[in-house]
């Protein structure tokens, strides 16, 4: 897209469900809000409080007939958003810390919805004008200032099994759980690990990575990393269209699962057309 700049645009959730809405979309991938999107009553109603923080940032500009203009470069913005063909989504959580971040490629460029560290509900839309600006974003993502102890470890279970180790009813106690993964091979202090990072979820990553066609979305991959007292480890749930249903565990390092999404993503097809001419 020529001409539009590298620069954030900053909206509350309020203000990124009303411009949506204003433009006609019906649905926001990868945001959770309790809203639905607003019909014209809904707008008016909401319109004067809104509008007037809009106004004050210079998104929009409003003629005395109340006819609305919004940014050119944001309009865009909110299209690649609202109408994306490819969505990722990561979530981070980090003992009290949680932050999102999305990626939305449209058929023209891509736009990282970054959730603000600081104020709740308000994020930053920025244009992505290169592939590399794209890859190193999402490499940022992957970060953890912990030394995890490395082990070449990597084994599966069936499905069942790991349904098993996320239940929290009481139907599966933790010694069960220690055994089945013993059974499976572990040491008694990696499966201690493991249930731990499991269970308590004070370090853990998830992305997952979309495609969007026809307000159909298909869930192309999805990567969990999940940090116990002494190992990170990577957790690979089959997709529906996998004929094997079972799960992966790994030990892993940051910068290898960090590696092996950014090289995912730029092999996307839709992600290298996108920058073909770049």
């Amino acid at each position: 897209m020529k001409g539009i700049a590298e620069a954030g645009f900053v909206l509350t959730m309020e203000e990124l469900v009303f411009l949506a809405s204003l433009i006609g979309s019906k649905e926001l991938y990868g945001l959770e809000y309790d809203f639905d999107p607003m019909g014209e009553k809904e707008i008016a109603v909401k319109w004067k409080g809104v509008r007037k923080q809009l106004e004050d940032k210079k998104y929009i500009e409003v003629e005395l007939n109340n006819e609305v203009t919004i940014d050119k470069e944001l309009y865009e913005v909110l299209n690649s958003v609202c109408q994306p063909r490819l969505l990722i989504k990561y979530v981070l959580k980090d003992e009290e810390i949680s932050h999102s971040r999305n990626f939305y490629f449209s058929e023209k460029i891509c736009i990282e919805l970054d959730e603000d560290r600081l104020m709740k509900k308000t994020y930053i839309l920025t244009p992505m004008v290169s592939l590399e600006k794209v890859l190193q974003n999402l490499d940022e993502c992957f970060f953890t200032s912990k030394n995890y102890g490395e082990e070449k470890l990597d084994f599966e279970v069936p499905l069942s099994d790991f349904e098993k180790l996320n239940a929290i009813d009481g139907s599966f106690s933790e010694v069960d759980k220690t055994d089945l993964l013993v059974g499976s091979g572990l040491s008694n202090e990696l499966a201690v690990d493991l249930l731990k990072a499991i269970n308590e979820k004070t370090f853990f990553i998830s992305v997952a990575i979309f495609e969007i066609e026809n307000n159909t979305i298909e869930k192309l991959k999805t990567y969990f990393v999940v940090g116990g007292k002494d190992f990170l480890w990577s957790i690979r749930i089959p997709s529906n269209r996998c004929k094997k249903q079972d799960v992966s565990f790994k030990i892993c390092r940051m910068e290898s699962i960090s590696d092996e999404i950014i090289q995912f993503v730029a092999n996307l097809r839709g992600v290298k057309e996108m920058f073909r001419n770049e």
